[in-house]
């Protein structure tokens, strides 16, 4: 009986050790708080005392945790009873009664560990944050009589206000605070929580404890776009090097094919012509070695420089020209199979050509670029430098201290930076990276770093380089731990923090497209152009309509480069020529 009553009480008081705001456990942390010498002394006198008072069969009340434990003992000692009697708001109710002959029966709908945070009663819960956007920020909203109120918005801020409205607390925002006050708010248990992502790190939970994952962690980089590759190079960006390769060498084999096969062993004095169904290729291979080793150079041989070669050269020209959709005459293909061999070379150059064509006038007009690094592997191949802001001082030192060669060939090249301003500006003037959490990357290059017409010089990485995921800080060993886990666990079932997440950055764009188009209305007016509103719609249309383009000496680089090196080479055979001939007549 001493046993069971000592268990009860236990129990008791580690209900009401849970039960204790979060504000008023003392400044230690919940899963390290060691008891103090005082403290264990008086615990045991009340456990002493409670087991004490049961062997004399006197009722206790006042129990630890608002629990009132009574015992019945008979003298026989043949009934034995134990009711516990747990507080419910300000009334004591009978929720269970245990003997030894019928065990534990509940008396009442009252659970008997009814659960403590379905409602927190409208009461005010401290939040230590520090601004991150898109995350936790605050904005400023104007008011319908032009006046502007300013508001704390951010997916982080979405989240904990649809967990306040269900839950039945008010958020009480604590002043704003660099990351090391924010960590020791919720590490001394002043603050209920930082409702702000951040990464889970195992040197972090030696301090606090986290939630359940909200999303992976999203720490990346970003860099300036890579230069346009130049435009001259545009003809040859719609096939690639293989395709390039492949048809390059079926351009020489099918001539070569054709003249074989249209060559007739009389004209190079091997006897006499045949057509197509007396055909001897040993009489064409034996003709070709004779006529090699000269052997059998008569006088129909000579004629064949003549007569062949001018025939030869006409069909080289006529293949050549067919792949760029030039009619050919006809006359040198007078055999069954010279046609058939023809015909299939004509499908061939006829599907390539369509093909190069349409691909043409997309690359005459859309800039190409070059690779861009976009893992950190990648990254670390280009021997770039890399910048990092205060906030990222952490995931630096662990870098450091890092086995990956990755991490800590990273950690070499990194400089601390004061703002974001002035690392993603060394990125664009110096070609470095920037390393901080996307969306915020995201954000910043919206807002700072992109003109009017939605065109920036700056790019994000799509792999994040950190293989973690992210949670809220929370103080070790709360008891709301597990409501706020179902309440991200079911955001995360709906798609409500990706929503949410687009919907802050959907927002940055629009406010930054309409700050754009204002800057652009009061330089108008500056110059006495247009300032009305109809007149900014215009503006907005001409910039809209700016996607279409008329092509121009830029975009038409490759051919006029072509038919520069064409003029070129054509006079510099003209110029031999004109000196072979005057050679020859000397």
């Amino acid at each position: 009986m001493k046993e069971v009553a000592v268990w009860l009480v236990f129990i008791a008081a580690v209900s009401h050790a849970s039960n204790t705001p979060a504000g008023e456990q003392g400044s230690e942390r919940r899963a390290k708080r060691s008891v103090t010498a005082p403290e264990f002394r008086h615990h045991c006198h009340r456990w002493q005392r409670l087991v004490h008072l049961l062997d004399k069969g006197s009722p206790e009340r006042g129990a630890p945790g608002g629990v009132t434990v009574s015992v019945g003992n008979s003298v026989n000692k043949t009934k034995k009873s134990l009711s516990k009697v747990v507080e419910i708001g300000r009334q004591l109710a009978r929720v269970a009664s245990w003997t030894s002959a019928s065990g534990l029966k509940f008396k009442s709908d009252v659970k008997l560990f009814p659960p403590k945070f379905d409602n927190f009663y409208g009461a005010s819960l401290n939040m230590t944050v520090h601004p991150f956007p898109p995350y936790w920020m605050e904005v400023e909203s104007e008011r319908p009589d032009g006046s502007t109120v300013k508001r704390i918005a951010g997916r982080d801020y979405t989240m904990l206000k649809t967990m306040a409205e269900a839950l039945n607390f008010t958020i009480a925002v604590m002043p704003d605070a660099d990351w090391e006050e924010v960590i020791l708010r919720v590490e001394e248990r002043r603050a209920f929580m930082s409702p702000m992502k951040l990464a889970i790190m195992p040197h972090l939970l030696e301090l606090y404890d986290f939630t359940t994952v909200i999303e992976p962690a999203t720490l990346g980089f970003s860099m300036a776009k890579p230069t346009l590759k130049p435009r001259w190079q545009s003809l040859y960006y719609p096939l690639t090097d293989g395709v390039w390769a492949f048809i390059l060498a079926v351009l020489a084999l099918v001539p070569v094919a054709l003249i074989l096969v249209r060559l007739r062993p009389s004209s190079w004095g091997c006897g006499s012509s045949f057509g197509f169904g007396d055909f001897d290729l040993s009489a064409h291979v034996h003709c070709l070695q004779n006529f090699a080793v000269g052997t059998q150079i008569t006088k129909a041989g000579v004629r064949m420089g003549s007569r062949n070669v001018r025939s030869a050269q006409r069909m080289v020209l006529e293949v050549a020209g067919s792949l760029v959709s030039q009619s050919s005459s006809g006359r040198e293909y007078d055999t069954s199979s010279t046609r058939v061999l023809f015909a299939t070379w004509l499908i061939f150059s006829f599907i390539v050509s369509t093909a190069y064509r349409g691909n043409l006038t997309a690359f005459l007009t859309i800039p190409k670029y070059p690779d861009r690094p976009e893992t950190l592997e990648q990254f670390i191949s280009t021997e770039a430098r890399a910048t990092y802001p205060p906030d990222v001082v952490d995931f630096y030192n662990n870098f450091k201290k890092s086995d990956s060669f990755l991490y800590k060939t990273l950690a070499s090249r990194m400089t601390l930076v004061p703002t974001f301003q002035v690392g993603l500006q060394k990125a664009i003037d110096l070609n470095q990276g920037y390393f901080y959490e996307r969306m915020s990357l995201k954000l910043a290059i919206e807002e700072h770093f992109t003109s009017a017409d939605g065109s920036t010089k700056l790019y994000v990485a799509e792999q994040n380089i950190l293989p973690a995921y992210c949670g809220w800080p929370i103080p070790w060993g709360v008891p709301y731990k597990e409501k706020l886990n179902q309440f991200i666990m079911a955001f995360q079932a709906a798609g409500l923090i990706e929503k949410w997440t687009e919907d802050v950055l959907k927002e940055a764009r629009q406010e930054n497209t309409a700050k754009q188009r204002r800057n652009v209305n009061l330089k108008s007016e500056v110059k006495g152009t247009a300032s009305d509103d109809s007149n900014s719609e215009d503006l907005g249309e001409d910039s809209n309509s700016r996607g279409i383009m008329a092509l121009t000496l830029t975009h038409l680089q490759g051919p006029i480069f072509l038919l520069l090196l064409g003029l070129l080479v054509s006079s510099l055979v003209f110029c031999v020529e004109v000196l072979a001939s005057w050679i020859l007549k000397l």
